[in-house]
């Protein structure tokens, strides 16, 4: 990710008005949820630290891949709901 410098004005107030909403706690549930679906581990960008903050989160499931995967499960499982 390009280092874009400090933040001025209306970006530095979205960027704390960001930081203040996410809670960590949360985004560890998220994704704990996520290896749980997926029955795998996810890569984290520094696997011995685990989850850091938000960018770390957003790292994650920065390319889509893992959210397609988790929608693909969901898909087997309404799947086999309706066959019932």
């Amino acid at each position: 990710m390009a280092y874009h410098g400090p933040a001025y004005g209306l970006s530095r107030e979205c960027q704390m008005k960001s930081q203040a909403k996410f809670s960590l706690e949360r985004a560890r549930e998220a994704l704990d949820w996520v290896e749980a679906v997926l029955d795998r581990q996810l890569n984290y960008p520094q696997p011995a630290e685990g989850l850091r903050d938000q960018l770390d989160f957003a790292h994650v499931l920065k390319d889509g891949i893992t959210l397609c995967e988790v929608r693909s499960q969901w898909n087997a499982l309404d799947g086999k709901f309706n066959d019932m």
